[in-house]
């Protein structure tokens, strides 16, 4: 299968890697189908690599031996593997499998095909479950055949069928039966967790406590069964059901003389925790120092030990809240943390007397002057112990971000003054003729953290901040700091070969001061110097260069809106040495945005199997050594559905944002598709409110090293939690109005209205059942409510953000089109994307009125009800709604040019164009990464409507054709009815092919103009004359280091080289997004060449008009 048409499974994790497991099951399963397994074992060994050869064998046997359900079942799988595109091919796999009988008889292989071809080839889970369905009366007491079905239903996440077959089968395989009374309990847990009702939760969590509490009393309780207790006792908030447990826990007890389960402690605390806000403190602070003295998660331990002190100490001092006694308490607090610790952590003893003052910071309970200076006195005193201890760190500044944050502004002066004195080496400056001072790689890393704070602290009023005019100087200055350290003889012979240098933190140092200039003027100038400054470290002639460095790379690349060179960057990284989850989104979502949506998507896939696929193949790895250790088995469930970790569900729902956003560039997709990707989404923003959300932004690509960005990172996050969120709800929306107008659209593709079959037998191989029942019901109505839902969320997720973007345009720009919100929401509603949707959608609604009631009078069966009357969508597109009603009296080309499709293409597209023709200069790399946002977000909407067009054209053909074949049933020829009829359909073609050609005429027009655009980015020179003449000028003569190039070197090539590397990636997306339009306007033509190809009236004109 080409890459073009690689299926991309709707299940995160269920990739190639999973697929090739299952089939790896299969192969292996020849031995449990008697004679006929072993007569297929050359067949299935060779099904996933080479199908046609398996096919070829199967019907070989088939002839030889005759038809039997291995037989069948073994000819669909390979059938459907060597040809999943074939409609035809796919009829007869279903009618195999259908034809395979359910009784007792059948053997376990052919389940694991059928299973197979469901869950991998075809992808259709309603066919999946009413074949499990089947299964489960029959094989009631087969318990190999029983754990294959709950498995199975693990796997697709349907917990209540998952907890009966699991259930059954702990009364079936007795010797194992804990086990798989633990599943079924997680059955309940599961669907607990996917209920977005929190009474519903809380009782089926109860429920799930109860039936274990019963199975497992405390008298034969486990560590595991214990700690999955515990669990639900804390989801539940029974926090003195948990106190019996905590016994459990302690040193010398039945649950830790065997291995515990994996995070018992972190549930240990988090009951410590319920334990200090229900103000029951001295059961709290007992069990903390219990379990500190069993030395687990000593940290973790330490900061609710921390929180604990703080009430005690804030409610001591509200009595006398005198200096003298505030400062004497904290003294004593500080003792008992020293005295409860372990002698030997001094750094967990510092951290201790931080977290204790940041919580007496967070715990306002009175604003006393004293109070507030003796945590004032007590922070900065502990972060300078705490640099004289791990000033030596790399992490130190990560360590300390957060409580400086605490500290007023006169303390963080105060604070770089005491540095500065206790350590000499924190004011070292380099110049041609100073003595140099660097002895040990210790040194250095102390003077690059206080230089990181330096620059950290650099807006706090009262700290001398570098004026513009002093930058050239100071970035000189870091950068000649980078080439000593790294070519001084001493520290050399210390450091890597390769990859991570000492002194490169200099040159990220660096980087963050021009990019801090660059956020503050907004001058594009800036941002070109700090991406040129850091490619000149990307030109040594070396495998590998600092993964930091090209990190920061990538991301300003992004910010340039220059996508192909960001990905070059980006592959060059190791993922999984690189924690870069955060920027792999990031490339993706500009992938999808760029008009790359395979490469994206395979991005995509490999970064949720790497992050996030333990759920599916530890779960399928472990099932080999079950036999062995049964209790890891468990762990493995326990610890992926127990914990239910935060970066699972993140991830999680931006693979599903990508898919969606990806779905108009691939080839045609079904409506199941986009639901069942919208499934996931709608429950994740039903269990996660904003709060709880955190976006991929720049920010968490990029430290900081920003005191006052993190002071106002509170609102900012809630900002971006809103947007964000509103996007993903409109494009939720957007997805479900596909797929009802899409449904509604192919309701005729494949459906004769003239046939005795009704028309759920008909469609049964194109619609799942419950959408064929919904379209019989009335599918215009059910789109109409899709119609007023995605016109309702586009209105409020205008208004919640409007006010923010009238009033501080400059503040938001720098967020709202930066590459970490790629699929900017005001520019989605200022370009109109809903309104040209909408008209798609009553572009199905008009084809279904028309189409039902001309067969409804030509004597034939409708598939829904002809509505007399539909109303307009929303105020926006009551123009939208000039056509005739429920009849076809009015031509079919008239009602089509009423929808105004064309017209509404061609404003956007003017809009587009006019804001960047009339851009000015200073805008500098806006203008086209904002058109190239602009344009993908067009390029979406409009390839959802091409589907949903090319279904009408479906619809059209198969129509005629049906018609055609009519015949009087005395006679046999050709009523008077059919002729009508044909007469009919010849002006519906000709009116859809003028549609048709209407609506090439902007798609033609944009990708002309995209490819114009394109061509002048290809010119050597636009480079030199987009971003002028000048480059670096006070940068020009930074130093290198010794084995990089000079700076002639750099001035002749890497600065050339960076221009046009971002004129480069701007002229590869445009020219992405142009074969997209220039794809469709291809496909538009097509469709109007077979609507004009159909007209057999003589000189191509429709007769009258019924």
């Amino acid at each position: 299968m080409t890459q073009s048409n690689k299926i991309v499974h709707p299940v995160p994790g269920m990739g190639s890697r999973r697929e090739s497991y299952s089939f790896g099951n299969i192969s292996d399963s020849w031995a449990k189908a008697g004679t006929n397994g072993r007569r297929l074992k050359n067949a299935l060994e060779v099904l996933e690599r080479d199908p046609k050869r398996a096919l070829q064998e199967t019907e070989r046997l088939i002839k030889k031996h005759g038809s039997s359900p291995p037989f069948s079942a073994c000819k669909a799988l390979s059938s459907w593997h060597h040809d999943p595109q074939s409609i035809k091919v796919q009829r007869v796999c279903y009618d195999l499998v259908a034809s395979i009988p359910v009784t007792a008889e059948l053997d376990e292989m052919t389940i694991l095909c059928v299973i197979h071809f469901y869950q991998h080839q075809a992808m259709d889970y309603a066919a999946l479950h009413n074949f499990l369905q089947k299964l489960v009366p029959v094989f009631k007491g087969n318990a190999d055949i029983l754990d294959l079905i709950w498995l199975t239903y693990f796997r697709h996440h349907n917990a209540k069928e998952m907890q009966k077959a699991v259930m059954e089968l702990s009364k079936v395989d007795v010797p194992n039966s804990d086990r798989h009374f633990i599943f079924g309990v997680m059955g309940l847990v599961m669907q607990g967790l996917d209920s977005m009702d929190t009474a519903k939760r809380r009782i089926l969590l109860t429920v799930a406590y109860r039936t274990l509490d019963k199975r497992f009393p405390p008298a034969r309780c486990r560590s595991n069964e214990a700690v999955l207790k515990l669990w639900l006792l804390i989801e539940t908030g029974d926090i003195d059901g948990c106190l019996p447990l905590l016994e459990g826990f302690k040193r010398g007890s039945s649950y830790t003389e065997e291995t515990a389960c994996d995070g018992h402690d972190a549930l240990v605390m988090e009951v410590c925790r319920l334990l200090a806000a229900a103000g029951r403190l001295d059961e709290a602070e007992s069990n903390l120092l219990e379990m500190i003295k069993n030395g687990n998660l000593v940290g973790d331990f330490v900061d609710v030990l921390a929180d604990i002190l703080a009430q005690r100490f804030l409610a001591s001092v509200s009595e006398e809240p005198s200096a003298g006694k505030a400062s004497s308490k904290v003294t004593a607090v500080l003792e008992m943390l020293d005295a409860s610790l372990p002698p030997h952590s001094i750094n967990v003893s510092v951290m201790a007397r931080l977290q204790f003052f940041r919580r007496l910071s967070s715990l306002r309970i009175h604003e006393n002057a004293a109070v507030v200076d003796v945590i004032q006195t007590g922070l900065l005193a502990s972060i300078t112990e705490y640099f004289e201890i791990a000033g030596d760190r790399p992490s130190f500044y990560s360590d300390v971000e957060g409580y400086l944050l605490l500290l007023a502004a006169s303390g963080k002066k105060e604070l770089l003054n005491r540095l500065s004195v206790s350590d000499a080496m924190a004011t070292l400056t380099i110049s041609n003729d100073q003595q140099r001072q660097f002895s040990t790689v210790s040194q250095v890393i102390r003077h690059q953290n206080m230089a990181i704070l330096r620059f950290a602290l650099r807006n706090v009023s009262g700290i001398d901040a570098p004026s513009s005019g002093d930058l050239p100087s100071k970035v000189n200055e870091l950068l000649a700091l980078r080439r000593y350290v790294t070519d001084a003889d001493g520290l050399g012979k210390l450091q890597s070969p390769d990859m991570v240098k000492l002194g490169d933190v200099y040159a990220a140092l660096a980087v963050f001061t021009l990019f801090d200039e660059f956020q503050k003027n907004q001058n594009w100038t800036t941002l070109l110097n700090a991406v040129i400054l850091l490619e000149s470290t990307m030109t040594k002639d070396k495998p590998f260069c600092n993964p930091s460095l090209r990190i920061l790379l990538t991301h300003l690349y992004l910010r340039c809106g220059a996508v192909a060179p960001a990905y070059d960057h980006f592959t060059k990284m190791d993922i999984k040495s690189l924690q870069v989850n955060h920027l792999s989104f990031l490339v993706t979502s500009a992938l999808l945005v760029s008009g790359m949506p395979e490469t994206s998507m395979l991005l995509l896939d490999n970064m949720v199997r790497f992050y996030n696929g333990a759920l599916f193949e530890l779960f399928d790895a472990q099932l080999q050594c079950v036999s062995r250790d049964r209790d890891n088995y468990y762990r493995i469930v326990e610890l992926e559905l127990l914990k239910r970790d935060q970066k699972f569900c993140i991830s999680t729902v931006y693979a599903n944002y990508a898919r969606l956003w990806s779905l108009p560039a691939r080839n045609i997709v079904t409506d199941w598709e986009a639901r069942s990707w919208t499934s996931d989404t709608d429950r994740f923003l039903g269990q996660n409110p904003s709060t709880s959300f955190r976006t991929f932004s720049d920010r968490n690509v990029v430290p900081s090293w920003d005191t006052v960005f993190d002071e106002q990172q509170g609102s900012r996050e809630a900002q971006l939690h809103t947007q964000e969120l509103s996007w993903l709800s409109v494009l939720k929306s957007q997805m479900e109005l596909y797929a009802e107008s899409f449904s509604l659209a192919m309701s005729y593709a494949r459906y004769n209205p003239f046939d005795s079959a009704s028309f759920s037998d008909q469609m049964r191989d194109v619609l799942p059942s419950h959408r064929t029942d919904l379209i019989t019901r009335g599918g215009e109505e059910s789109l109409k409510i899709s119609c007023d839902a995605f016109f309702n969320t586009c209105k409020d997720a205008g208004e919640s953000l409007a006010i923010g973007w009238r009033t501080n345009q400059q503040e938001d720009v720098s967020h709202l089109t930066s590459t970490s919100f790629p699929h900017s929401l005001p520019f989605y509603l200022t370009m109109g994307c809903h309104a040209l949707l909408l008209r798609i959608a009553q572009l199905a609604q008009l084809v279904d009125r028309v189409l039902s009631s001309a067969i409804k009078d030509a004597g034939g069966i409708p598939s829904s009800t002809v509505p007399e009357v539909v109303t307009p969508t929303s105020v926006d597109d009551k123009n939208c709604a000039s056509q005739e009603n429920g009849t076809a009296k009015k031509p079919f080309g008239i009602m089509l040019s009423s929808l105004e499709i064309s017209l509404k293409l061609q404003q956007m597209i003017h809009d587009v164009f006019a804001n960047f023709d009339g851009g000015s200069d200073s805008a500098g790399v806006y203008r086209y990464r904002d058109m190239i946002i602009k344009i993908s977000l067009l390029a979406q909407v409009f390839r959802s409507a091409l589907w949903i067009i090319q279904c009408v054209r479906d619809s059209l053909i198969t129509l005629s054709a049906n018609n055609d074949k009519r015949k009087d049933s005395k006679s046999a020829e050709v009523s008077k009815k059919c002729v009508e009829f044909r007469r009919l359909m010849e002006e519906w073609y000709l009116g859809f092919a003028l549609f048709l050609e209407d609506l090439q005429n902007p798609v033609h027009a944009l990708a002309e103009k995209l490819h114009v655009e394109a061509e002048k980015l290809s010119d050597p020179t636009f480079a030199c004359t987009f971003f002028g003449d000048g480059t670096l000028g006070s940068y020009a003569q930074f130093p290198l280091c010794a084995d990089e190039p000079s700076p002639e070197v750099v001035e002749t090539k890497v600065v050339i080289r960076t221009k046009q590397a971002i004129c480069d990636g701007w002229r590869t997306s445009l020219t992405e997004l142009s074969g997209l339009f220039n794809e469709s306007g291809r496909l538009l033509a097509e469709f109007s060449t077979d609507a004009r190809s159909k007209i057999k009236t003589k000189g191509g004109k429709p007769g009258p008009v019924l």
